[in-house]
Order: C-alpha cells, then sequence, then structure tokens
C-alpha cells in the first residue's frame, strides 16, 4: 500500500487506545511495522515517502531545501518555516493535532477524530473505517460541486467528519488556515529576473532534477504535447533517463500525436512503448473497486490506460512515474481574452490596444469581443452555472469572483486552473504501482510563473510563449512550434457511445438520481445517437460515472459500520 497514516493521541486515554490497537494490526500488514512510534504518535508510510521526526512532530514525505528547526517550533511558525524556505510533496504533523499540507498539493492529506484519536491520513484503506466519526455521512452539496466541475471541488473529500487539510495551510481545532497564497506571488518582480527565458529553464531543470534524484528506477509519461516533453527532455539532460517511456496514442485525426514522440526520441535518444488507446467495455466492478479513496480517483477517468500504466510500472520496478500534468495552468495555455486587462492594472504588456488586436487574432475573434470579455471580467455581479439541457440539477450558484487582492482576472483564471490541477494528484491505480509526480507543479516554478504576468507568459500571442522560447533549442522544432494540442474529446465520446446502453442504465437506477443531483431524463438525452454526434461533453457522463462508483462503495463502507 502507498501513502501513509498517522494516529495522533493522548497515551493514557484507553478508549483511543481501544480504538487504534485492533487497526494497528492492520496497517502493520498493510505498511509493515511504524515509521514512527513514540508517546502519542503512530505512523506508518509507504517505502516511497521518506520520514523525519522532531521534538514536536513528525515530517513524512520528499522535502528539498532547508528544513531547519520545523518541527521543534510551534506549528504556525514551523509551517512558516518549511513553506517559505523548502518545497517537495510532504505532510507535517505536530503532536498537537496541527497539520500542515505542501503548496500546490502532490499528497493527499486527510484528518479526522474518534474518541480521543486524532487520524492523518493519505488513504481510507477499510479498516480506517470505525475510526471515522459516528455521524460521517455524504455531503451533498460537495458532491455537486464535484459534479459542476467547480474549482476546487476536485481535491475535497466529499465526507462530512473528514477534512481536507487545504494545499499550503495549516489545519487546526477545525480549519485550515493558509500560510501559503498563490496570490501572494502574483506581483511582477517577486521573482529576481523571471522574465528571462533561461532563468525559467533554469528552475525547471532544477526542480526535475531534485525530484530525479530520489528515485532509483522511475518511468515517464509523454503525450507529444509540449508539458510532458519538457519534463523527458529535463530528466534526459540531467543524466537520469527513464527505465520506462510510454506514449498512450488514440489512431484518430487530432488525437494522435505519435510524430511528434518520434521526434522527441530522436533528439534525446528515448526508447518509447508506444501503445493504442482502447475504448474497452465499461465495467462497473472496476469503476467501483477504484472508487474507494476519500476522494472520487479523477486521475482515473481513463480506466484502461490507468490500468495498463500501473501493470508496465510494476513490471519495470519503477518506483515512481513523471508527467507533465500542471503545465498548461503554471506556463499559462488559457487562450483567454482576460489576458487582455494585464494593461489596466499596469501589469505586463502596456500597449493596450495592440495587445488586445494580438489577442483576437491569437482567439479567431474580434477585438469587440475582448474588449467585452475583459469589461465583463471587471464589473459583471455575476452569473449561474447551470447550462441548457445540463443533466444537473442543484444549482450551487457560484458567483464569478472578483480577482482578490487586486489581482489580474487572467492571475484569477490560473489560480482556478491551479486548483484543478489536484484532479491529476489524487487516487489511480498507477499512484498504487508507483509514486505520482508531476514535477511541473513544484512550488519553485510554480511561484516564478505566478509573478509573471499573463500577457509576458504568453507573449498575448499564443499559449505557453515564454517556456517555448525557454525550450527552444533543447526540444524538437515540431514541438516547440506546435499551434495544435492533442484532443481526447473524441476518445472518451467513443467510449461513452459504446457502452451508451450501460452507462445510461448505471445512472438512471443510481444514487445521484435518488440524491436528486442528476436529471436521468437529460441523461438519456444526452445518449441519444442523434445527440451524441452533436455534442462534445459527453466525457462529463463519464464524471458522473466516477462520482456514482464513490457514492456507491462510501454509502455501503458507511452503512457496514453500523
Amino acid at each position: 500500500m502507498r501513502g501513509y497514516v498517522a494516529f495522533l493521541f493522548d497515551p493514557d486515554d484507553e478508549r483511543a487506545l481501544g480504538l487504534a490497537q485492533p487497526i494497528e494490526v492492520h496497517l502493520n500488514r498493510a505498511f509493515g511495522q511504524p515509521r514512527v512510534r513514540q508517546p502519542g504518535i503512530v505512523a506508518w508510510a509507504s517505502s516511497d515517502l521518506d520520514v523525519t521526526t522532531g521534538e514536536s512532530g513528525v515530517l513524512v514525505g520528499q522535502v528539498f531545501g532547508d528544513t531547519g528547526q520545523a518541527l521543534s517550533q510551534e506549528p504556525e511558525e514551523g509551517a512558516q518555516r518549511l513553506c517559505r524556505q523548502a518545497w517537495g510533496r510532504y505532510v507535517a504533523i505536530w503532536r498537537d493535532g496541527s497539520v500542515l499540507r505542501s503548496p500546490l498539493g502532490f499528497i493527499d492529506v486527510f484528518t479526522w477524530e474518534r474518541d480521543g484519536l486524532q487520524v492523518v491520513s493519505s488513504a481510507a484503506p477499510p479498516c480506517l473505517d470505525k475510526s471515522l466519526p459516528a455521524a460521517t455521512r455524504i455531503d451533498t452539496v460537495a458532491v455537486a460541486r464535484f459534479l459542476r466541475r467547480e474549482p476546487q471541488a476536485f481535491g475535497l473529500s466529499p465526507l462530512i467528519g473528514v477534512h481536507t487539510v487545504a494545499a499550503g495551510a495549516v489545519f487546526r481545532n477545525g480549519r485550515n488556515r493558509q500560510v501559503w497564497r498563490w496570490e501572494s506571488f502574483c506581483r511582477p518582480g517577486n521573482v529576481p529576473g523571471a522574465l528571462a527565458p533561461d532563468a525559467l529553464r533554469d528552475r525547471i531543470d532544477h526542480c526535475i532534477t531534485s525530484w530525479a534524484g530520489r528515485f532509483q528506477n522511475f518511468g515517464c509519461e509523454v503525450s507529444g504535447g509540449l508539458d510532458s516533453a519538457i519534463v523527458a527532455d529535463s530528466l534526459v539532460r540531467a543524466g537520469a533517463r527513464p527505465r520506462l517511456t510510454v506514449n498512450y496514442h488514440e489512431d484518430t485525426r487530432g488525437a494522435d500525436e505519435r510524430r511528434y514522440v518520434a521526434d522527441l526520441a530522436r533528439k534525446r535518444d528515448l526508447v518509447i512503448t508506444y501503445v493504442a488507446k482502447l475504448a474497452e467495455p465499461f465495467n462497473v466492478q472496476v469503476l467501483e473497486s477504484a472508487a474507494q479513496g476519500l476522494r472520487p480517483a479523477t486521475a482515473g477517468l481513463d480506466a484502461a490506460s490507468d490500468a495498463d500504466l500501473a501493470h508496465r510500472l510494476a513490471e519495470a520496478g519503477a518506483d515512481a512515474v513523471f508527467g507533465g500534468q500542471g503545465g498548461d495552468a503554471v506556463f499559462y495555455q488559457m487562450p483567454s481574452p482576460l489576458i487582455g486587462a494585464d494593461p489596466l492594472f499596469g501589469e505586463g504588456r502596456k500597449d493596450a490596444l495592440a495587445l488586445w488586436a494580438d489577442l483576437a487574432r491569437w482567439q479567431g475573434s474580434t477585438v469587440w469581443s475582448v474588449v467585452g470579455a475583459v469589461a465583463g471580467s471587471l464589473w459583471a455581479d455575476g452569473g449561474k452555472l447551470a447550462d441548457a439541457g445540463s443533466p444537473l440539477t442543484m444549482d450551487t450558484r457560484r458567483w464569478r469572483r472578483r480577482a482578490p487582492g487586486g489581482i489580474t482576472p487572467a492571475k484569477a483564471l490560473q489560480g482556478d486552473a491551479l486548483y484543478n490541477s489536484q484532479a491529476f494528484l489524487g487516487p489511480c491505480r498507477r499512484a498504487e504501482a508507483a509514486a505520482l509526480i508531476h514535477p511541473l507543479l513544484s512550488q519553485p516554478i510554480v511561484e516564478h510563473c505566478l509573478a509573471i504576468p499573463a500577457s509576458l507568459l504568453t507573449g498575448g500571442t499564443r499559449d505557453r510563449a515564454l517556456v517555448r522560447e525557454a525550450f527552444k533549442t533543447s526540444l524538437p522544432a515540431s514541438i516547440v512550434e506546435r499551434k495544435s494540442k492533442g484532443l481526447l474529446s473524441s476518445y472518451y465520446a467513443r467510449h461513452v457511445a459504446a457502452n451508451a446502453g450501460v452507462i445510461g442504465q448505471y445512472l438512471a437506477t443510481g444514487r445521484l438520481v435518488q440524491m436528486e443531483l442528476v436529471d436521468p431524463a437529460a441523461v438519456r438525452a444526452m445518449l441519444e445517437p442523434g445527440q451524441m454526434i452533436q455534442r462534445a461533453d459527453l466525457s462529463v457522463l463519464l464524471t458522473f460515472s466516477l462520482m456514482e462508483a464513490w457514492v456507491r462503495v462510501w454509502e455501503g463502507r458507511l452503512a457496514a459500520r453500523r
């Protein structure tokens, strides 16, 4: 089992000891003996996670930089030190019950308490079920937010009684307090020399080299896109050659990126394992077996490829797998007219009219459309997320946020994209086979790019322009100059179409319908042959299926405790 579990308790509390002791037997079987056993604190962790003890607590995970005396300080002071002087994927646990999760997430951190026993865990093996609070139940509003794909919703556990420790936050006494805030870095000049392409490349190389140094044998997934190519290129230049490099491809036009992967392989002498994506039959048992985590397995949406890569990693003896997820958010892939608001905030490009014209050309719109979007972002009161024909019934009415603290609208959009990156970091089969590392979400890289206005990250002319410039001599020209992006929508659409009957039945007779969160008539309408040809959003039904499986599994697990 991968991940970690920690128990905090008063050594003299017989209730806590009585609850913990039978659970410990199961955890010893899953993890082996505890990595930490001290009065009032016991911690188990898989071999891919380092464990460091201090006077006041425990640090679990990979940490780079200076941790100083963070575990010998008060939690607030120690958390500030860690977020300021170190980075990585980690959880810091203090004896008083305070918990810090590393900025950008990277590792799930959930905590709850029952009968004097506080549990801090990344996972939810069934042996922990009896430790959950007696009143634990499914949070209908959290489920609805997930179904609507709201920012931040993917990273939350939809269980009332289970607290999700926010990335970069200290959890204490039932509340998260942010220590690291992404908004704090959205100020030009926060990173001296950040605008130089070489500075960005050096920062990326440093982080990727640091990650590679923590693993003996690792794999790498390359899509043919820019972000995963940057990761693979940086690894090879650092002398850290992957044991296994895999490309999952589809044979349809617009989704087959093998020629770009082949160009990268020739440039960096990589041996690529090419695997065709297959729209396999919809398997309820597979779906529900993957729904055991404390949040839905969004990282395993493509169940067939997820299972295949997990098998290949295990066969290769890989202890980690590197990918390029998160690069779209960090380097600014979003082709948004909101970038045009930068000059109004005195940031980035100052030539507003020329910037608006560039954005219109890039995004295939008009200058007036760009101006209208900019004005709307600054003065609109908000609106609903409901769409005509949507199968969702609960309107959570997420009002459009004004940019916090003077942050530009384009940076607010980038912040939402970073929140959504939590979807890549959650439970899945390949994460059970090997540590899932997305180095482009490393804190130093993210802070570096947050300090650069969106109009300079993109130049106002194309997505990820600055990082393209940074790697133009290192990557094949075909990848750097590529204007298209691989589209998986047709793959997911074919998967839904091939399994329309099973998916429709699973949802129509499921708990989401009974909870009145999904309209079965709208689902049936989406699955009509004539509708499926026209719709581009069929993949939402796979997201619904993930949540349906999760709700069914957890209702069963919670009921079994009684």
